[in-house]
């Protein structure tokens, strides 16, 4: 059940719904019930999995409503990021509140999915696995 609730909270974390897997993963790290395996790999599956939900959000909100560029300075300024680092950019998905609007906008832009999904596990594995080393390194 434990593990399922980690998912979970890392699923909704990464989602345009408010949440914090960072500290139920910590939890559990002290209770020390899992092994770092099982919490890393639940922890990013979940993470990943909400970051892929959020990119086809944006991706199939452009059906709806084309981002009209010249309409306002801030969806310029986005674009322009997004053109420049491109995929790229995901890697950063991990960061609060901004990943979820990279990986929103990255499907509105409508960047390649595979070099999208890619960045996002890397960024979204790499976090997971240092915030496990660091609590476990503490405790």
């Amino acid at each position: 059940m434990g593990l399922w609730l980690l998912f979970f909270s890392s699923f909704t974390s990464a989602t345009i719904l408010p949440g914090s897997s960072e500290i139920l993963l910590t939890a559990m790290l002290v209770e020390g019930s899992w092994s770092h395996w099982q919490l890393f790999a639940m922890a990013t599956s979940g993470n990943v999995l909400g970051s892929i939900l959020t990119f086809y959000m944006g991706y199939f909100i452009y059906a709806k409503k084309p981002i009209d560029f010249s309409a306002n300075k801030h969806y310029r300024r986005v674009h322009d990021v997004i053109q420049r680092w491109g995929w790229g950019s995901l890697l950063f998905s991990w960061l609060p509140i901004f990943g979820d609007v990279f990986c929103l906008l990255a499907g509105w832009l409508r960047l390649n999915p595979l070099l999208a999904f890619v960045a996002i596990m890397l960024g979204k594995s790499i976090r997971y696995a240092i915030l496990i080393w660091v609590m476990s390194s503490v405790s």
